[in-house]
Protein backbone atom coordinates (compact mmCIF):
# COMPACT_ATOMS: atom_id res chain seq x y z
CA UNK A 1 0.00 0.00 0.00
CA UNK A 2 2.80 2.27 -1.13
CA UNK A 3 3.92 4.52 -3.95
CA UNK A 4 7.07 1.91 -4.34
CA UNK A 5 3.83 0.02 -5.55
CA UNK A 6 1.16 1.56 -6.33
CA UNK A 7 0.35 2.26 -10.40
CA UNK A 8 2.42 5.80 -11.42
CA UNK A 9 -1.23 6.45 -12.95
CA UNK A 10 -3.31 9.89 -12.75
CA UNK A 11 -6.64 8.10 -13.39
CA UNK A 12 -5.80 5.76 -15.67
CA UNK A 13 -3.20 7.64 -17.34
CA UNK A 14 0.29 5.97 -16.68
CA UNK A 15 2.83 8.82 -15.42
CA UNK A 16 6.27 8.23 -16.07
CA UNK A 17 6.90 11.21 -14.21
CA UNK A 18 5.91 9.86 -11.25
CA UNK A 19 7.62 6.68 -11.88
CA UNK A 20 11.18 8.81 -12.72
CA UNK A 21 10.47 10.58 -9.44
CA UNK A 22 10.38 7.35 -7.51
CA UNK A 23 13.48 6.17 -8.75
CA UNK A 24 15.18 9.70 -7.30
CA UNK A 25 13.53 8.71 -3.92
CA UNK A 26 14.68 5.80 -3.40
CA UNK A 27 18.05 6.76 -4.80
CA UNK A 28 18.30 9.31 -2.11
CA UNK A 29 17.23 6.90 0.48
CA UNK A 30 20.15 4.01 -0.56
CA UNK A 31 23.04 6.69 -0.82
CA UNK A 32 22.04 7.64 2.62
CA UNK A 33 22.24 4.61 4.11
CA UNK A 34 24.97 3.45 2.61
CA UNK A 35 26.90 6.70 3.22
CA UNK A 36 27.81 7.51 -0.18
CA UNK A 37 27.81 11.07 -1.83
CA UNK A 38 27.35 13.16 1.10
CA UNK A 39 23.60 12.83 0.66
CA UNK A 40 23.00 13.14 4.55
CA UNK A 41 19.51 14.12 4.35
CA UNK A 42 18.42 11.11 1.79
CA UNK A 43 16.02 10.38 4.18
CA UNK A 44 13.80 12.84 2.78
CA UNK A 45 13.18 10.33 -0.22
CA UNK A 46 10.66 8.86 2.24
CA UNK A 47 8.93 11.96 2.90
CA UNK A 48 8.21 11.79 -1.44
CA UNK A 49 7.65 8.67 -0.83
CA UNK A 50 4.16 9.63 1.34
CA UNK A 51 2.94 12.29 -1.09
CA UNK A 52 3.32 9.96 -3.98
CA UNK A 53 1.46 7.37 -2.05
CA UNK A 54 -1.43 10.01 -0.83
CA UNK A 55 -1.78 11.23 -4.43
CA UNK A 56 -1.81 7.42 -6.22
CA UNK A 57 -4.04 5.66 -4.07
CA UNK A 58 -6.56 8.29 -3.65
CA UNK A 59 -6.63 8.97 -6.92
CA UNK A 60 -7.25 5.11 -7.78
CA UNK A 61 -10.21 5.34 -5.00
CA UNK A 62 -11.76 8.95 -6.87
CA UNK A 63 -11.45 7.81 -9.79
CA UNK A 64 -13.17 4.21 -8.95
CA UNK A 65 -16.13 6.43 -7.43
CA UNK A 66 -16.35 8.25 -10.88
CA UNK A 67 -16.99 5.06 -12.66
CA UNK A 68 -18.94 2.81 -10.34
CA UNK A 69 -20.44 5.51 -7.95
CA UNK A 70 -18.71 3.32 -4.87
CA UNK A 71 -15.41 1.69 -3.70
CA UNK A 72 -15.12 -2.31 -3.62
CA UNK A 73 -13.10 -2.31 -0.60
CA UNK A 74 -12.06 -5.78 -0.68
CA UNK A 75 -10.82 -5.47 -4.02
CA UNK A 76 -8.93 -2.87 -2.94
CA UNK A 77 -7.45 -4.50 -0.58
CA UNK A 78 -7.05 -7.68 -1.76
CA UNK A 79 -4.32 -5.73 -4.78
CA UNK A 80 -2.89 -4.36 -2.45
CA UNK A 81 -2.17 -7.87 -0.24
CA UNK A 82 -0.98 -9.54 -4.15
CA UNK A 83 1.40 -6.39 -4.40
CA UNK A 84 2.78 -5.66 -0.95
CA UNK A 85 2.76 -8.86 0.96
CA UNK A 86 4.66 -11.69 -1.40
CA UNK A 87 8.20 -9.16 -1.30
CA UNK A 88 7.74 -8.26 2.91
CA UNK A 89 7.23 -11.11 3.40
CA UNK A 90 10.06 -13.16 1.79
CA UNK A 91 12.61 -9.94 2.98
CA UNK A 92 11.44 -10.61 6.35
CA UNK A 93 12.08 -14.49 6.17
CA UNK A 94 15.75 -14.02 4.67
CA UNK A 95 16.31 -11.20 6.79
CA UNK A 96 15.41 -13.87 10.23
CA UNK A 97 17.79 -16.49 8.05
CA UNK A 98 20.23 -14.00 7.74
CA UNK A 99 20.15 -13.25 11.48
CA UNK A 100 20.29 -16.32 13.12
CA UNK A 101 23.91 -16.93 11.30
CA UNK A 102 25.50 -13.48 11.19
CA UNK A 103 24.16 -12.05 15.15
CA UNK A 104 24.66 -12.70 18.11
CA UNK A 105 21.82 -14.10 20.48
CA UNK A 106 20.45 -11.17 22.20
CA UNK A 107 20.72 -9.13 19.33
CA UNK A 108 18.72 -11.90 17.71
CA UNK A 109 15.59 -11.61 20.22
CA UNK A 110 15.38 -7.93 19.06
CA UNK A 111 15.33 -8.54 15.45
CA UNK A 112 12.49 -11.56 16.20
CA UNK A 113 10.17 -8.47 17.97
CA UNK A 114 10.69 -6.44 14.96
CA UNK A 115 9.90 -9.18 12.39
CA UNK A 116 6.93 -9.65 14.61
CA UNK A 117 5.93 -5.42 14.19
CA UNK A 118 7.00 -5.96 10.43
CA UNK A 119 4.51 -8.92 9.64
CA UNK A 120 1.46 -6.94 11.21
CA UNK A 121 2.22 -3.45 10.20
CA UNK A 122 3.28 -1.94 13.32
CA UNK A 123 7.39 -1.56 12.67
CA UNK A 124 6.96 2.08 13.49
CA UNK A 125 4.93 1.48 17.17
CA UNK A 126 8.04 -0.81 17.81
CA UNK A 127 10.64 1.40 17.12
CA UNK A 128 9.01 4.34 18.80
CA UNK A 129 9.23 2.15 22.11
CA UNK A 130 12.71 1.76 21.76
CA UNK A 131 13.48 5.69 21.78
CA UNK A 132 14.09 6.99 18.60
CA UNK A 133 17.65 6.62 16.39
CA UNK A 134 20.21 7.83 19.22
CA UNK A 135 19.02 5.18 21.73
CA UNK A 136 18.95 2.36 19.38
CA UNK A 137 22.09 0.28 20.47
CA UNK A 138 21.80 -2.76 18.67
CA UNK A 139 21.70 -3.76 14.64
CA UNK A 140 17.79 -3.75 13.70
CA UNK A 141 18.31 -4.86 10.02
CA UNK A 142 14.40 -4.57 9.76
CA UNK A 143 14.23 -0.40 11.00
CA UNK A 144 13.08 0.64 7.39
CA UNK A 145 9.63 -1.13 7.68
CA UNK A 146 8.43 2.11 9.91
CA UNK A 147 7.74 4.03 6.99
CA UNK A 148 5.86 0.71 5.15
CA UNK A 149 4.04 0.48 8.63
CA UNK A 150 2.91 4.59 8.30
CA UNK A 151 1.42 4.01 4.93
CA UNK A 152 -0.11 0.59 6.01
CA UNK A 153 -1.68 2.04 8.74
CA UNK A 154 -2.96 5.26 6.45
CA UNK A 155 -4.22 2.81 3.62
CA UNK A 156 -6.07 0.33 6.16
CA UNK A 157 -7.79 3.87 7.12
CA UNK A 158 -8.09 6.45 4.75
CA UNK A 159 -9.98 3.66 1.80
CA UNK A 160 -12.47 3.34 4.86
CA UNK A 161 -13.06 6.79 5.57
CA UNK A 162 -13.34 7.35 1.40
CA UNK A 163 -15.71 4.00 1.34
CA UNK A 164 -18.26 5.77 3.86
CA UNK A 165 -18.05 9.73 1.88
CA UNK A 166 -19.00 7.39 -1.14
CA UNK A 167 -22.05 6.57 0.55
CA UNK A 168 -23.36 10.07 1.11
CA UNK A 169 -24.91 12.17 -1.03
CA UNK A 170 -23.08 15.19 -2.49
CA UNK A 171 -20.17 15.92 -4.43
CA UNK A 172 -17.58 13.16 -3.59
CA UNK A 173 -14.93 14.99 -4.53
CA UNK A 174 -15.80 18.09 -1.92
CA UNK A 175 -16.54 15.65 0.99
CA UNK A 176 -13.10 14.45 0.67
CA UNK A 177 -11.61 17.95 0.55
CA UNK A 178 -14.00 18.76 3.57
CA UNK A 179 -12.83 15.77 5.29
CA UNK A 180 -8.82 15.69 4.18
CA UNK A 181 -8.11 19.70 4.73
CA UNK A 182 -9.05 19.80 8.47
CA UNK A 183 -7.26 16.30 9.57
CA UNK A 184 -3.92 17.63 7.36
CA UNK A 185 -4.09 20.97 9.37
CA UNK A 186 -4.30 18.85 12.77
CA UNK A 187 -1.60 16.76 12.02
CA UNK A 188 0.81 19.59 10.34
CA UNK A 189 0.16 21.34 13.78
CA UNK A 190 0.86 18.34 15.94
CA UNK A 191 3.97 17.36 13.52
CA UNK A 192 5.60 20.85 14.41
CA UNK A 193 4.21 21.48 17.99
CA UNK A 194 5.29 17.86 19.17
CA UNK A 195 9.19 17.51 17.36
CA UNK A 196 10.76 19.26 19.65
CA UNK A 197 10.09 17.69 22.73
CA UNK A 198 9.19 14.13 21.17
CA UNK A 199 10.57 14.02 17.91
CA UNK A 200 11.07 10.01 18.02
CA UNK A 201 6.82 10.13 18.37
CA UNK A 202 6.60 12.91 16.18
CA UNK A 203 8.68 10.88 13.48
CA UNK A 204 7.44 7.36 13.49
CA UNK A 205 3.68 7.45 14.49
CA UNK A 206 0.76 8.10 11.94
CA UNK A 207 -1.00 11.15 13.47
CA UNK A 208 1.98 12.88 13.02
CA UNK A 209 3.12 12.05 9.56
CA UNK A 210 -0.95 12.01 8.03
CA UNK A 211 -0.70 15.50 6.74
CA UNK A 212 2.03 14.31 3.98
CA UNK A 213 0.20 11.95 2.89
CA UNK A 214 -3.01 13.82 2.95
CA UNK A 215 -1.07 16.47 0.53
CA UNK A 216 -1.06 14.12 -1.97
CA UNK A 217 -4.69 12.63 -1.72
CA UNK A 218 -5.78 16.63 -1.32
CA UNK A 219 -4.06 16.76 -4.51
CA UNK A 220 -5.11 13.85 -6.50
CA UNK A 221 -8.74 15.61 -6.24
CA UNK A 222 -7.90 18.71 -6.94
CA UNK A 223 -5.54 18.06 -9.34
CA UNK A 224 -8.19 17.72 -12.44
CA UNK A 225 -9.35 21.65 -12.28
CA UNK A 226 -5.28 22.70 -11.21
CA UNK A 227 -3.82 21.63 -14.18
CA UNK A 228 -5.30 22.98 -16.82
CA UNK A 229 -3.52 25.94 -18.63
CA UNK A 230 -0.06 27.85 -18.05
CA UNK A 231 2.14 24.84 -19.29
CA UNK A 232 5.22 26.97 -18.97
CA UNK A 233 4.62 27.93 -15.68
CA UNK A 234 3.62 24.55 -14.24
CA UNK A 235 6.70 23.04 -15.73
CA UNK A 236 9.01 26.13 -14.10
CA UNK A 237 7.00 24.98 -10.73
CA UNK A 238 7.98 20.95 -11.08
CA UNK A 239 11.69 22.02 -11.60
CA UNK A 240 11.91 24.05 -8.86
CA UNK A 241 10.29 21.48 -6.45
CA UNK A 242 13.03 19.08 -8.12
CA UNK A 243 15.59 20.91 -7.40
CA UNK A 244 14.20 21.96 -3.65
CA UNK A 245 14.34 17.92 -3.40
CA UNK A 246 17.60 17.54 -3.99
CA UNK A 247 18.76 20.13 -2.03
CA UNK A 248 17.18 18.92 0.59
CA UNK A 249 18.82 15.70 0.42
CA UNK A 250 21.99 17.13 -0.03
CA UNK A 251 21.41 19.77 2.89
CA UNK A 252 19.63 18.33 5.80
CA UNK A 253 21.32 16.23 8.00
CA UNK A 254 21.05 14.23 11.39
CA UNK A 255 16.81 13.79 11.26
CA UNK A 256 17.80 13.69 15.23
CA UNK A 257 17.84 17.62 14.53
CA UNK A 258 14.38 18.87 14.37
CA UNK A 259 12.75 16.83 11.45
CA UNK A 260 10.07 16.49 10.88
CA UNK A 261 8.55 19.42 11.93
CA UNK A 262 8.66 22.47 9.73
CA UNK A 263 11.70 21.07 8.29
CA UNK A 264 9.25 18.48 6.43
CA UNK A 265 7.17 21.27 4.30
CA UNK A 266 10.19 21.43 2.35
CA UNK A 267 10.15 18.30 0.43
CA UNK A 268 6.67 17.62 1.31
CA UNK A 269 5.68 20.36 -0.67
CA UNK A 270 8.50 19.95 -3.14
CA UNK A 271 6.67 16.77 -3.90
CA UNK A 272 3.46 18.27 -4.72
CA UNK A 273 4.79 21.03 -7.24
CA UNK A 274 6.96 18.16 -9.30
CA UNK A 275 3.37 16.38 -9.38
CA UNK A 276 1.13 19.24 -10.03
CA UNK A 277 3.72 20.47 -12.75
CA UNK A 278 5.29 17.56 -14.45
CA UNK A 279 1.39 16.40 -15.56
CA UNK A 280 0.71 17.08 -19.82
CA UNK A 281 3.46 19.34 -20.12
CA UNK A 282 7.16 19.35 -21.75
CA UNK A 283 8.52 22.12 -19.90
CA UNK A 284 9.12 20.44 -16.88
CA UNK A 285 11.69 17.69 -16.28
CA UNK A 286 9.55 14.95 -17.28
CA UNK A 287 12.19 14.56 -19.84
CA UNK A 288 14.66 13.60 -17.25
CA UNK A 289 12.59 11.70 -15.59
CA UNK A 290 10.97 9.35 -17.97
CA UNK A 291 15.15 8.52 -18.54
CA UNK A 292 15.36 4.68 -19.09
CA UNK A 293 17.31 3.71 -16.07
CA UNK A 294 15.21 6.15 -13.94
CA UNK A 295 12.27 4.25 -15.23
CA UNK A 296 13.72 0.89 -14.62
CA UNK A 297 14.64 1.77 -11.02
CA UNK A 298 11.25 3.25 -10.46
CA UNK A 299 8.96 0.33 -11.25
CA UNK A 300 11.27 -2.03 -8.90
CA UNK A 301 11.70 1.02 -6.07
CA UNK A 302 9.55 -1.10 -3.30
CA UNK A 303 11.43 -4.34 -3.90
CA UNK A 304 15.28 -2.12 -3.69
CA UNK A 305 13.85 -0.26 -0.29
CA UNK A 306 13.11 -3.25 1.29
CA UNK A 307 16.06 -5.62 0.55
CA UNK A 308 18.74 -2.98 0.04
CA UNK A 309 18.61 -1.74 4.54
CA UNK A 310 18.91 -5.55 5.76
CA UNK A 311 22.40 -6.05 3.77
CA UNK A 312 23.99 -3.08 4.76
CA UNK A 313 23.12 -3.64 8.69
CA UNK A 314 23.86 -7.01 8.70
CA UNK A 315 27.01 -6.69 6.76
CA UNK A 316 28.53 -4.10 9.45
CA UNK A 317 26.91 -6.33 12.24
CA UNK A 318 29.21 -9.06 10.83
CA UNK A 319 32.19 -7.53 9.89
CA UNK A 320 32.35 -4.25 11.11
CA UNK A 321 33.22 -0.32 9.71
CA UNK A 322 32.67 -0.88 5.56
CA UNK A 323 34.74 0.93 2.70
CA UNK A 324 32.67 2.30 0.66
CA UNK A 325 33.28 0.66 -2.02
CA UNK A 326 31.77 -2.72 -0.12
CA UNK A 327 29.07 -0.46 0.51
CA UNK A 328 28.10 0.52 -3.12
CA UNK A 329 29.04 -3.23 -3.77
CA UNK A 330 25.87 -4.08 -1.43
CA UNK A 331 23.63 -1.51 -2.71
CA UNK A 332 24.36 -3.78 -6.45
CA UNK A 333 23.64 -7.09 -4.24
CA UNK A 334 20.39 -5.46 -3.61
CA UNK A 335 19.32 -4.19 -6.69
CA UNK A 336 20.19 -7.89 -8.30
CA UNK A 337 18.11 -9.39 -5.63
CA UNK A 338 15.37 -6.59 -6.23
CA UNK A 339 15.39 -7.55 -9.39
CA UNK A 340 14.95 -11.36 -9.31
CA UNK A 341 12.56 -10.93 -6.28
CA UNK A 342 10.55 -8.73 -8.58
CA UNK A 343 10.60 -10.99 -11.82
CA UNK A 344 10.08 -14.03 -10.04
CA UNK A 345 8.01 -13.46 -7.08
CA UNK A 346 6.12 -10.47 -7.15
CA UNK A 347 4.62 -10.24 -10.92
CA UNK A 348 3.88 -13.62 -11.22
CA UNK A 349 1.23 -13.06 -7.96
CA UNK A 350 -0.05 -9.99 -8.54
CA UNK A 351 -0.30 -10.78 -12.11
CA UNK A 352 -1.97 -14.26 -10.99
CA UNK A 353 -5.44 -14.52 -13.28
CA UNK A 354 -6.56 -16.89 -10.62
CA UNK A 355 -6.06 -14.55 -7.26
CA UNK A 356 -6.91 -11.77 -9.52
CA UNK A 357 -10.97 -13.52 -10.22
CA UNK A 358 -12.06 -13.11 -6.64
CA UNK A 359 -10.68 -11.07 -4.30
CA UNK A 360 -11.14 -13.42 -1.34
CA UNK A 361 -8.32 -15.37 -2.90
CA UNK A 362 -6.21 -12.74 -3.11
CA UNK A 363 -7.37 -11.98 0.71
CA UNK A 364 -6.65 -15.53 2.23
CA UNK A 365 -3.31 -15.79 0.32
CA UNK A 366 -2.58 -12.33 2.13
CA UNK A 367 -3.71 -13.67 5.19
CA UNK A 368 -1.31 -16.95 5.06
CA UNK A 369 1.69 -14.96 3.86
CA UNK A 370 0.93 -12.98 7.07
CA UNK A 371 0.78 -15.87 9.49
CA UNK A 372 3.94 -17.07 7.90
CA UNK A 373 6.00 -13.81 8.76
CA UNK A 374 4.36 -14.29 12.57
CA UNK A 375 4.97 -18.14 12.88
CA UNK A 376 8.27 -17.56 11.73
CA UNK A 377 9.40 -14.65 13.69
CA UNK A 378 8.20 -16.72 16.54
CA UNK A 379 10.46 -19.61 15.95
CA UNK A 380 13.12 -17.16 15.47
CA UNK A 381 12.13 -15.51 18.49
CA UNK A 382 11.75 -18.34 20.91
CA UNK A 383 15.17 -20.13 19.76
CA UNK A 384 16.76 -17.01 20.29
CA UNK A 385 15.03 -15.69 23.16
CA UNK A 386 15.69 -19.51 24.96
CA UNK A 387 19.38 -19.22 23.76
CA UNK A 388 20.17 -15.81 25.17
CA UNK A 389 18.10 -16.57 28.72
CA UNK A 390 20.65 -19.47 29.22
CA UNK A 391 22.64 -22.52 28.58
CA UNK A 392 26.01 -22.19 27.54
CA UNK A 393 25.64 -19.75 24.58
CA UNK A 394 24.33 -16.79 26.84
CA UNK A 395 24.30 -14.25 25.03
CA UNK A 396 27.30 -11.32 24.64
CA UNK A 397 27.76 -8.85 27.06
CA UNK A 398 26.47 -5.30 25.58
CA UNK A 399 27.92 -1.67 26.93
CA UNK A 400 26.06 0.84 26.19
CA UNK A 401 27.87 4.75 26.03
CA UNK A 402 26.72 8.30 24.94
CA UNK A 403 28.64 10.97 23.57
CA UNK A 404 27.52 15.08 24.58
CA UNK A 405 26.78 16.92 23.48
CA UNK A 406 24.96 14.72 21.01
CA UNK A 407 24.19 11.36 21.93
CA UNK A 408 25.32 8.55 20.30
CA UNK A 409 24.49 4.66 20.90
CA UNK A 410 27.35 2.23 21.66
CA UNK A 411 27.66 -1.29 21.12
CA UNK A 412 30.78 -3.44 22.55
CA UNK A 413 30.46 -6.80 21.93
CA UNK A 414 32.74 -9.56 23.80
CA UNK A 415 33.96 -10.77 20.26
CA UNK A 416 36.16 -7.99 18.13
CA UNK A 417 35.56 -7.80 14.96
CA UNK A 418 38.03 -9.06 12.63
CA UNK A 419 37.91 -9.64 9.19
CA UNK A 420 36.06 -6.62 7.65
CA UNK A 421 36.29 -6.35 4.36
CA UNK A 422 37.83 -2.56 3.51
CA UNK A 423 36.95 -2.25 7.39
CA UNK A 424 38.21 0.46 9.85
CA UNK A 425 37.75 1.56 13.34
CA UNK A 426 34.37 3.50 12.54
CA UNK A 427 31.03 2.31 13.56
CA UNK A 428 29.97 -1.18 12.27
CA UNK A 429 26.54 0.70 11.80
CA UNK A 430 26.88 4.40 11.74
CA UNK A 431 29.55 6.59 10.18
CA UNK A 432 29.28 9.35 13.48
CA UNK A 433 32.28 9.32 16.06
CA UNK A 434 31.72 7.47 20.04
CA UNK A 435 34.17 6.76 22.40
CA UNK A 436 35.93 3.43 21.89
CA UNK A 437 35.11 0.35 23.24
CA UNK A 438 37.06 -2.37 25.54
CA UNK A 439 37.20 -4.39 21.94
CA UNK A 440 38.88 -1.34 20.19
CA UNK A 441 35.90 -0.60 17.72
CA UNK A 442 34.25 2.56 17.75
CA UNK A 443 30.77 2.31 17.63
CA UNK A 444 27.90 4.22 16.83
CA UNK A 445 24.61 4.94 16.55
CA UNK A 446 21.68 3.44 13.82
CA UNK A 447 20.47 7.27 13.08
CA UNK A 448 22.97 7.24 9.62
CA UNK A 449 21.61 3.95 8.65
CA UNK A 450 17.89 4.92 9.55
CA UNK A 451 15.06 6.39 7.50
Amino acid sequence: MTSRTAPASHGGEFRPDIEGLRALAVISVLLYHARLAHVGGGYVGVDVFFVLSGFLITRLLVTEVDHTGGIALGAFWARRARRLLPASTLVIVATLVASAALLDPLTRGFTGRSAVAASVFGANLLFWTRGGYSQLTLPEPLLHFWSLAVEEQFYLLWPLALFGLARLRGNFRRLVVLLAVPIAAASLIACIAITPGRQPFAFYWLPTRAWELLAGALLAVAAPSVVRGAPFLRGVLAWIGLMVIVLCAIGFHDPQDGFPGSLALLPVLATVAVILGGAHTDDGPRRLLQLAPLQWIGKRSYAIYLWHFPLLVLAEAKWGPLHWGVRVALLAASVGTATASFRLLENPIRRSPWLAVRARRSLLVGAGLVATGLVGSALFLAAATGIATGGESAAPTIVVETVDPAPVSSIASTTPATGAPGGSTTSPVSSSTAAPTATGRNPGALERLAA
